[in-house]
């Protein structure tokens, strides 16, 4: 794998889809007065079929998507919630804070919907789905946390503000992120994940032949991986330092920005990138 295809990735995985919808909105209320909260449940079901691929764009909440191993649908449920000047206000705008649901063929899609301009309302959509966990994963989110948990396929994910929580993974992940931490809990597949502002934190088994690239620019790396990982090897920092403990470089070239080696028979590829902060790894049994 060439360093061209690695910058590729790591491009690839910083960037960041914001999705800005309009429809018509109530009257603006005064910022100045106390918000009251209003929720309403949703739950739809959306039977799996021949479809291999969920989709699923946010805008402000938390979602969590889980991969399971029986059944024969898609599950979404969750809370859409609206704060406003008065409990009045808040049942009005409800109304235009929607949960859409839509499926063809090869896929189920659901998206939030609502105004471009709240005029100080606040509105949240609170999702939580289980899918199949050979499916394709396709999340976005402006504001909120996504955690995924237990897929075996391929996850692209994409937040500006919150963190992304990836367990239990045994597949392919591409993660971007602007304002946020990206933990990785017994992550084992192939990763390439950019954070602008935050850090990258978690363990990764590497199999053979994959890819692990995470860069960071304002914050850090730290790094667990098994002593047994087969993988060239290259670390580089602008501004910080970086830190090998536990794990055997073969090969080892190290200069003051940089190092890079080979763990076992190379078979992979650790890339790791911070322009401002520190980059620690750490050899585990």
């Amino acid at each position: 794998m060439t360093l061209s295809n690695l910058s590729k990735a790591f491009r690839l995985a910083i960037g960041v889809l914001l999705v800005f919808l309009g429809c018509c909105i109530l009257d603006p209320i005064d910022d100045d007065d106390a918000l009251v909260e209003i929720k309403e449940v949703f739950d739809y079901t959306v039977e799996i079929g021949d479809r291999t691929v969920f989709r699923i764009s946010g805008i402000n909440g938390p979602m969590d998507i889980v991969g399971r191993t029986d059944g024969t649908s898609v599950k979404i449920w969750g809370e859409k919630i609206v704060r406003s000047h008065s409990l009045a206000d808040a049942e009005a705008y409800l109304e235009y804070l929607e949960v859409a649901v839509s499926s063809d063929e090869n896929e189920v899609r659901v998206r939030t919907e609502q105004p471009g301009n709240t005029e100080g309302r606040d509105c949240e959509v609170v999702y939580h789905v289980k899918v199949p966990e050979s499916w394709q994963v396709f999340a976005e989110n402006t504001n909120g946390e996504i955690g995924i948990d237990s897929l075996k396929r391929a996850a692209y994910i994409n937040v500006t503000n919150g963190d992304i929580v990836l367990k239990n993974i045994v597949g392919q992940v591409n993660a971007g992120l602007i304002n946020g931490d990206v933990l990785l809990m017994n992550f084992r597949g192939s990763v390439v994940a950019g954070v602008t502002n935050g850090r990258i934190q978690g363990e990764v088994t590497l199999p053979l032949d994959g890819l692990c690239t995470l860069g960071v620019v304002n914050g850090s790396i730290d790094l667990d991986i098994p002593v047994s990982t087969s993988a060239e090897f290259m670390a580089t920092v602008t501004h910080g330092r970086i830190r090998i403990t536990g794990l055997v470089l073969m090969d080892q070239v190290t200069t003051e920005r940089s190092t890079s080696g080979r763990l076992g028979n190379g078979q992979g590829a650790i890339t790791l990138q911070v322009v401002n902060g520190d980059i620690d790894v750490h050899g585990t049994r």
